[in-house]
């Protein structure tokens, strides 16, 4: 009857602003990381490089950012579901990460800033995606585009401060430290993903 539904849609418009929230901070993650790293990184590879060291570290920002372009295009193609694309993203961030802890080396450092580079595109692409999926499912697209975008702009504010903190006591620690953290996030992810079987649209498509 008409009045048994009202209940059961009655608590879905106010869950708009916890997926907006939850995939604001998975952005604001993923650009807090590569802000760290941008002005890490060629410290980091001065420090080991066995050849130009302006050359070395240019090298290895095109490779990434070569990596990541490609990956985009690669899974924009694909419609793969958003815990998947998160737990993937966060897999490679944490590996690519850990990786370059291990040496400065740039061969080591180049290669591992490429599987980190593609976890980076994999996340930018699901925090996006799961956005315009709750946009699509909620009256309230314009507060959660809002909502979104503050969360995620702070990544861009705090990543290079805790970087640049974190390498003053320890070369190695931002990249094992962040690393561990994608890695403890993946697990949460994993854990929270056997309770719920809904994504943010679907939860969100309740609601009137």
């Amino acid at each position: 009857a008409p009045e048994a539904d009202t209940p059961a849609a009655g608590p879905a418009p106010t869950r708009w602003w916890v997926w907006a929230l939850l995939l604001g901070g998975l952005d604001m993650f993923t650009f807090l990381v590569y802000s760290a790293l941008e002005p890490l990184l060629p410290e980091y590879l001065s420090s080991g490089a066995d050849s130009s060291a302006r050359t070395v570290i240019s090298a290895v920002f095109v490779a990434g950012l070569a990596v990541s372009g490609l990956a985009m295009w690669l899974l924009g193609r694909f419609t793969l579901p958003l815990r998947t694309l998160a737990a993937t993203g966060l897999g490679f961030t944490a590996v690519g990460l850990c990786a370059m802890a291990a040496t400065a080396h740039f061969m080591a450092v180049g290669l591992s800033f490429m599987v980190y580079m593609f976890g980076y595109a994999t996340l930018f692409l699901t925090a996006r995606r799961g956005i315009v999926e709750l946009k699509a499912a909620t009256s309230d697209d314009g507060k959660a585009f809002g909502l979104f975008g503050l969360v995620s702009d702070l990544g861009n504010v705090l990543g290079p401060l805790l970087g640049v903190a974190l390498y003053a006591v320890n070369h190695r620690l931002p990249f094992l430290l962040l690393g561990a953290v994608s890695g403890l996030v993946l697990l949460a992810l994993a854990a929270v993903a056997r309770r719920r079987t809904g994504l943010p649209g679907a939860a969100a498509k309740s609601g009137p």
